[in-house]
């Protein structure tokens, strides 16, 4: 997966949820997704972290998030 400077769409998304966060004063925190070689779970287990510390969104970057935000909608009526 991608890094958090990566000058892509990795980048773009951080960026663009910072300058939302301080026009419309909320906070934000970043979590480092997983290298590729690790178990999905690992990546599952972030998203978990956010809403278990008072996430209301969570925002994923990238196609290789789909499947584990679709799944975690399912089991998380917010």
């Amino acid at each position: 997966m991608g890094q958090l400077k990566d000058k892509s769409f990795n980048q773009g998304t951080y960026d663009g949820v910072k300058l939302y966060a301080a026009n419309n004063g909320l906070s934000y925190k970043y979590y480092q997704p997983p290298t590729a070689v690790r178990p999905p779970m690992m990546t599952l287990r972030r998203y978990e972290a956010a809403v278990d510390n008072g996430a209301k969104v969570v925002v994923c970057a990238g196609y290789l998030q789909e499947l584990l935000c679709v799944r975690r909608q399912a089991v998380t009526r917010c």
